[in-house]
């Protein structure tokens, strides 16, 4: 192997590396390639699609003069514009599946070039792979803090409900946190009057302006049914069409259909605990389902791909320092991009809680707080699901608080069951002065509790600590589930 090689895949290891993502890379990749092999075309070419090429120019690609080019064809002959004919040469690239790397020129490629694009197509397939899945890591998380973002929105409005707030501010609240989650140019909340008039109820505009008959905008109507009668309409004025906004009709019946039932609950204080058992209910499912589809998807795809980076680093000869020093650092960026992910998931819901049931996944959680907790969990055997979660996010959130802001020393947790509930204490020595009303998780918290028909008691002077105890009922006295 040639210093010349070794010279230039090493430099084409450092271009592809750096590309930001896998349409940067193939670019990368076609370029380099051309630029290595003194080559007048260069392209990778997957089925009937160039997915890059250079060498042409723009849209006058011969997409399927180069689709005929493959490996083990034989001598394969293109007419480049300002050049004439030239001999093309492909080696196959594993991902994408049915590629390959390409590049042409008036003379054929000696032995020693050949190789080295079979060595530019394994390094640039390897690349655009790892980009791949670090891209669909970066969707996963954008498609995480989205939903957080609309269960923020939609704890605030029940929230505000719980607080016995009046309806006016209710809706208006409702408008407002519509309007800035789907990025609207208006948000309204009308009531259908049995004259067939409609009744602003409540409004919001991004300028910060109320909201004039003469500044309204074309709009989406999603219907607000409230106990069986149409009650009004959510109207959002031109949401934005873009990627980041896939499925916002979607996303925005599903929230008129919450707002229904927080104008319902206003009316009565019997849905409002139905109504935060749904949300509560929901905001749960979306959790499991979100931390199975990382688990099962983008988890496993990044611990599969470390082991072929890992098989394909001990292939690398001692020579390629550089390329082995790169391919390492490919390697400890997948591994931290993983160790993120399963963060990621472990905070959204804790499978140990599905698999081996409250007791165990409390003292998991225990051992993992940073600062020495005491204590004492008495449950055997499972719960109601509501009851296990619900207990397990009160710790967790007392253990976060502790730790996080109260700069405690020390923590004594003790759970136990009676033959009617579970009763549970977190109690810490730090500074206090936790305020339940503040919009802080212990709000969240709250909600949950009450949900199911417990009860929670924060206690919080400064200075002395904090102390959060609640009960919750074994069976299940809202929803009629035995």
């Amino acid at each position: 192997m040639s210093p010349w090689f070794t010279q230039e895949l090493a430099e084409f290891v450092a271009a592809v590396s750096v590309a930001g993502s896998e349409a940067a890379a193939a670019r990368a990749s076609v370029e380099r390639a051309a630029e290595a092999l003194d080559a007048d075309v260069a392209a990778i070419v997957r089925g009937g699609e160039v997915v890059a090429a250079v060498g042409y120019p723009q849209g006058r690609v011969p997409v399927a003069e180069l689709a005929r080019v493959h490996t083990g064809a034989g001598v394969a002959r293109l007419v480049v514009p300002g050049v004439g004919e030239c001999l093309a040469a492909a080696a196959t690239l594993e991902y994408p599946t049915g590629a390959v790397l390409l590049v042409a020129r008036p003379d054929a490629l000696t032995r020693e070039e050949s190789g080295q694009l079979r060595a530019m197509a394994r390094v640039a397939s390897t690349t655009m792979r790892l980009w791949s899945v670090l891209a669909d890591e970066r969707a996963a998380r954008e498609e995480l803090q989205r939903l957080a973002r609309e269960q923020a929105a939609l704890r605030q409005v029940a929230t505000l409900v719980a607080r016995g707030e009046r309806p006016a501010g209710v809706l208006a609240a409702v408008a407002e946190e519509v309007g800035r989650l789907f990025a609207a140019e208006t948000t309204s909340l009308v009531r259908f009057d049995a004259d067939g008039a409609e009744t602003w109820v409540g409004s919001w505009d991004a300028t910060g302006l109320p909201m004039r008959a003469d500044r309204r905008r074309p709009a989406t109507d999603v219907p607000i049914t409230v106990e069986g009668r149409l009650w009004g309409a959510l109207r959002v004025a031109n949401p934005p069409r873009t990627a980041a906004a896939t499925r916002a009709d979607e996303r925005l019946a599903g929230f008129a259909e919450l707002v229904a039932t927080a104008i319902a609950n206003a009316e009565t204080r019997a849905e409002l605990t139905a109504s935060r058992a749904r949300i509560v209910a929901t905001a749960d499912e979306t959790r499991r389902r979100i931390e199975r589809d990382l688990h099962d998807g983008a988890q496993q795809r990044l611990v599969t791909f470390g082991l072929r980076l890992q098989a394909l680093r001990a292939t690398v000869p001692a020579e390629l320092g550089e390329l082995a020093t790169e391919l390492d650092v490919l390697a400890a960026e997948l591994v931290n991009a993983l160790d993120e992910l399963r963060e990621f998931a472990r905070g959204i819901h804790p499978a140990l809680l599905n698999e081996s049931g409250l007791g165990p996944a409390l003292r998991t959680l225990i051992r993992r707080c940073p600062i020495p907790v005491r204590s004492d969990v008495r449950v055997s055997g499972r719960l109601r699901e509501p009851v296990e979660v619900a207990a397990y996010y009160v710790v967790s959130e007392a253990l976060a608080n502790a730790a996080k802001h109260a700069n405690a020393t020390s923590v004594a947790v003790d759970v136990e069951t009676t033959e009617e509930r579970l009763r549970l204490s977190v109690r810490d020595d730090g500074v206090g002065g936790a305020d339940v009303a503040g919009g802080s998780g212990l709000v969240g918290l709250k909600d949950r509790v009450e949900a199911i028909g417990g009860r929670i008691v924060v206690e919080s002077r400064r200075g002395a600590g904090t102390s959060v105890r609640a009960e919750l009922p074994l069976a299940d006295g809202t929803t009629g589930v035995d």
